[in-house]
């Protein structure tokens, strides 16, 4: 019996124009009347994720930032932030990497230092609250995340250079073809997963998880039911043990409703 479901959004739940399939609001509702939990698990920014499901948020739990960050009925669940030295170390090695650009996703807002509109179009895709800064290096903030936007190959910037750099102070991950993600070691999405599991009394046997990227490896271990995409890399489908159809091809929902034996609506 599922209690609890957690998705990624961005290739998995959402289309490849970022939207959620009409269908999305008869099958959470008919979650909701059989008291399953449904955990929105991303990368994007809390607020960004409130924006993205703008009816159902006080029934929906938001695992955000990968992770660091929990948040149920706006009441704060779990956050992790970066140890700060880190934060300025980071900010100076991507600086000598050249090329890149840093956001640091705080709790209430995030911080970029361009105001170039194409990299501000790529930013609000994943985040609503931000600020343009003129110095990184001065935001007194916590911060929970730091999204590398690399436009030119983020696996060979991660495996030659941010992997080995902070790959041990730090849990360093692709989470997009353009986006590394880097974050607290004590937390990633599979962490968050089971703080909720516990808080809830929800098994992992009663858990069902869908993912398509290497950010979301965590959390297909903490699922008895794990599904990476059809369009995911074939390396990260290899970790799950089902597949689902593809972001484009509804699949999220089309599981679902198998699983909970939902019939289209009438």
């Amino acid at each position: 019996m599922i209690k609890l479901i957690a998705t990624d959004m961005d290739g998995t739940l959402l289309d490849s124009e970022g939207k959620i399939n009409d269908e999305f609001d008869y099958v959470f509702n008919e979650l909701i009347k059989r008291d399953i939990k449904f955990v929105a698990a991303s990368g994007r920014q809390y607020y960004k994720l409130k924006e993205n499901f703008k009816k159902h948020t006080d029934d929906i739990i938001f695992l955000a930032d990968n992770g660091t960050m929990v948040m149920s009925k706006d009441e704060k669940l779990y956050s992790k932030a970066l140890n700060k030295d880190h934060v300025k170390g980071i900010i100076k090695d991507a600086k000598e990497y050249g090329g890149v650009n840093l956001v640091l996703s705080g709790e209430k807002k995030a911080y970029i230092d361009t105001d170039k509109k194409e990299i501000l179009e790529e930013l609000e895709k994943y985040y609503k609250e931000y600020e343009v800064v003129d110095d990184l290096y001065e935001v007194d903030a916590d911060i929970l995340k730091i999204a590398i936007y690399i436009p030119k190959d983020v696996k060979g910037a991660y495996n030659n250079y941010f992997g080995p750099r902070w790959g041990e102070k730090t849990k360093v991950s692709v989470s997009g073809e353009v986006w590394m993600d880097i974050y607290n070691k004590a937390t990633n999405k599979g962490i968050a997963l089971r703080m909720i599991q516990e808080k809830f009394d929800i098994k992992r046997d009663e858990t069902l998880v869908f993912g398509d990227y290497f950010n979301d490896s965590p959390m297909l271990k903490e699922a008895k039911y794990n599904y990476a995409m059809e369009n995911a890399p074939e390396e990260f489908k290899k970790e799950a043990d089902y597949i689902a159809k593809s972001n484009d091809e509804n699949g999220v929902l089309e599981v679902i409703k198998e699983k909970i034996n939902l019939s289209k609506p009438s």
